[in-house]
């Protein structure tokens, strides 16, 4: 609703983590960088409270290119799998986008870091993914 600078991301935006299940981070990352280009005060995000700015969807954007960038750099250096899932466990994201939260500390771990770990893994490496 342009007019009324009302946007809908849908799950590109969930907030106080994301869902990062079956997805393409580094496509993503640029697909919110995109959407931030629109003039709207108010963002429908897919999970969430209304959001009044782009804060949320900048700071997934940062961790969509940290996660790549961290995997890539382990992928380069011939690290496995394993050993990439058990340096890239964004602790630091956890925190900052989950603090002290219990529930959603755990939601980041489940719905983010494990399926994102694997799948950037399998991106970096080439792999052909459904």
């Amino acid at each position: 609703m342009p007019k009324e600078k009302i946007i809908a991301s849908g799950d590109l935006v969930v907030a106080p983590v994301p869902f990062g299940i079956g997805s393409y981070y580094a496509e993503w990352g640029d697909t919110l960088a995109k959407l931030q280009q629109f003039d709207a005060s108010t963002i429908l995000i897919g999970h969430g409270p209304v959001q009044h700015d782009w804060s949320q969807a900048a700071r997934v954007q940062r961790l969509l290119a940290d996660l790549v960038s961290r995997v890539k750099a382990e992928v380069a250096a011939g690290a496995t799998l394993e050993a990439v899932q058990k340096k890239v466990t964004l602790a630091d994201w956890k925190q900052t986008l989950a603090g002290d939260d219990q529930q959603a500390q755990r939601a980041f771990d489940a719905y983010f870091v494990q399926p994102a770990v694997e799948r950037a893994y399998r991106q970096a490496k080439g792999d052909a993914l459904n």
